[in-house]
Order: structure tokens, then sequence, then C-alpha cells
């Protein structure tokens, strides 16, 4: 029998189009021999929406409204709604194509648990933690990996608690150049290279106009960038071979990640590569074993991509982040390993379907007599 698949994508997100893309290069790969697809596009205001236009991607360039109805969902229901209440069909499985805020960071993910519905990204703790580049710093830093050299503040504080003088001496105590970036933002939206203080600055303002939180780390000058993707559970899993992204920026831009090819194209798969990454096989086995290590300390699952920075002065690995929903779900490096495109979906539905098996022998419920014994009073 064929699953009924709900694919989301879009997003009240800086990375909305960027999910467009991601979605429909998975809607051209799922099976329709084994899945029923059901594209569930979520707007800029985040309003969920459904139509047979949207397997169209021409039709999502420029989405015609009038052609789509809203849906919804609702707590303990598999069912996905129409705004009449007329049933749209019962979910077996979403796939989750979104990058960014309030899809990639947990939300969804939240809403998807409370409706019982099993979806192929990583649990609410692991998304939360990877969208945020603060706190998967100090993570990486309890995991006992190295990370660049930072520090961090929140809007109230730089602009008026302490002032921002304080952090800016702190900042620049790293030494320059620096990269500031939003904590809550992915594709190098918002993030600026800088090598004074009136760039810092100004970096600074631009970061805080995407997020309250902004992370300040120390740049390397001498640099390669390396990724590795990790693809399963926590009960069955495999690491990817690792490449090497090349950029002739001091860092990956956005245009570079995404627009290479065009838009139908465009996606990480896209971006200019070496596959593998021509670093030393001890150097890869090294980034491969971290990568496996930060899977299973969060409780990731489906697949991720974890990014690295190597200081080529000594050597020295740097992991930088996790991207929980990787662009064009990091298939280009399955399908380097044997793993193409088709089967990529089936593994990230089968490992959304045994993860929500799973949760059968929890126990979400505890007898006990403290109402009773509460009396009616306040506690």
């Amino acid at each position: 029998m064929k699953l009924n698949l709900l694919l989301f994508f879009g997003g009240k997100s800086c990375e909305h189009d960027i999910s467009i893309i991601t979605a429909h290069q998975a809607m051209d790969f799922a099976d329709e021999s084994k899945y029923n697809i059901y594209p569930i596009y979520i707007d800029i205001n985040g309003l969920f929406l459904h139509g047979k236009d949207l397997k169209n991607f021409e039709f999502c360039k420029n989405i015609d409204y009038h052609k789509l109805q809203k849906v919804y969902l609702k707590p303990a229901d598999k069912n996905i709604y129409y705004k009449n209440n007329k049933i749209l069909c019962k979910a077996d499985v979403a796939l989750i194509c979104m990058h960014g805020l309030n899809g990639e960071d947990g939300t969804l993910q939240g809403m998807l648990e409370m409706s019982d519905i099993p979806y192929t990204s990583s649990s609410v703790l692991g998304s939360a933690l990877g969208m945020d580049k603060i706190a998967m710093k100090m993570f990486f830093q309890g995991l006992g990996l190295n990370v660049l050299p930072y520090v961090w503040t929140y809007k109230e504080e730089y602009y008026h608690i302490t002032g921002n003088q304080n952090f800016l001496d702190r900042a620049q105590a790293l030494g320059f150049p620096l990269i500031v970036k939003p904590s809550n933002l992915g594709s190098s939206i918002g993030i600026t290279r800088v090598s004074d203080i009136q760039s810092l600055k100004a970096a600074m303002d631009i970061a805080f106009k995407f997020d309250h939180r902004v992370l300040v780390e120390r740049a390397l000058t001498d640099f390669i960038e390396v990724n590795c993707s990790v693809l399963g559970s926590s009960a069955d899993n495999k690491v990817s071979v690792c490449e090497r992204p090349l950029s002739w920026q001091a860092f990956l831009t956005f245009e570079e990640k995404y627009l290479s090819k065009g838009v139908k194209m465009g996606g990480m798969d896209s971006l200019k590569r070496k596959l593998p990454a021509d670093i030393p096989e001890t150097m890869s086995f090294e980034i491969q074993n971290q990568s496996k290590r930060v899977f299973l300390a969060a409780g990731y699952k489906g697949v991720i991509r974890i990014d690295y920075i190597i200081d080529k002065t000594d050597n020295t690995i740097y992991i930088n982040e996790v991207n929980t929903i990787p662009g064009s779900l990091s298939y280009y490096l399955w399908d380097y390993s044997g793993t193409d495109f088709f089967e990529l979906i089936d593994k990230l539905v089968q490992t959304a379907l045994y993860a929500a098996d799973q949760k059968r022998y929890l126990k979400y419920a505890y007898v006990s007599n403290v109402l009773n014994c509460a009396g009616g009073g306040k506690i």
C-alpha cells in the first residue's frame, strides 16, 4: 500500500526560496509507486497551503494563491484538514524540506509531534540546537571538539544594558579579521567578515536586523572548508565521504551555495566542490568520526551535514556548524557513495517511521496520588 507523504516546504524564513528548490528536487525523486505526495507549502506569513499546482516548479516561481487552499493540523490527529474541516488525507509520514527559522528549528517538528505524525528530520531538541549557532558552539565544546574562539551578545545588552563598547573590546581581543553572524540564521545570510572596528560596528547592526543574538568569531586567513554528512538513526547510521566546497570568497556566500547553475538546477547540488575532499585520509577519518559523535550525542536522525574549517597553517580541524536539513538533502554526497536520491528518500521515510515506532515503548504517564493529597488547596 502506498504511503501518504506530506512534503513541507517554503516557510517564514530568509531561506524560503531555497526550500522550494530542495522540495522540488525531492519531489522529482520520490517514487510515486510508493508514495502519494501531498505538497504542503508554507507561505512567508506562515499559512499552510495545498494544491496540485505546487508540484510544478514554474508555478512556485510566481504562486497564484487563488489555486491553493488553506490546510491545517490538529493535535493528536494524523489527518490534514481543509478550512471547512474536510479531510485532505491521513498522513503516514512528513518529508520536511524546510530551511531556516520556522521549519528547520524545531517549531514544525514540535507541531508534528503533537499530531503524532512521523517526520524525516531531527527531533525538536536536535533541530533547535542545530539552528542556534551560540548553543551549538557550547554543545561542541562540551564534546571536547575544537571551535574557533568566539564571543556573543544579545540586543538589549549590546545597545542598552552595558553599552556596546564592552562587547566590542571583547570582540577585538579575539584579533581581526572576524566573522559576525546572527545566531539563528543559515545560508550565509546576514554574515559579514570584518577587518577593523568600524566595519565590526556596521556588521553588528546588520546582524541584529536578523536576530536578537549575535555571534562574533575569529576568522582564519588560510583555510579550507570540508563538509561531511550522516544518514540514519542512532540504531543504524553511516557517514558519507568528505567534500571540499570551492569558493573564491572569504567564506561561502549565499550566491555561491545556491545560484551557480540557475534556479531548478540550484541548491547545494550546484556548488563547485572536490568530491571526495583532497585532504589526507587520516583527516577525513577524524572528520567522519567527529560527525558521527555529534550525530549520536544530539540524537539526530534523517540526514544532516556538518561543516568544518581546517586551518592550513597547522592542520587544526574546527567544527563549524550542523545543518539538520541540508540543502538538496546532501544527496550528492550519498549519490557518490552509491545511494541515489530515490534510495535517500526511502531511507529518510524508513528512519522517520522507525523513530515513531520506537516512541511506543516509552512511558508518557505516571499514576500518582498527588491531586488527592493536595486537598483542593494551592501546592
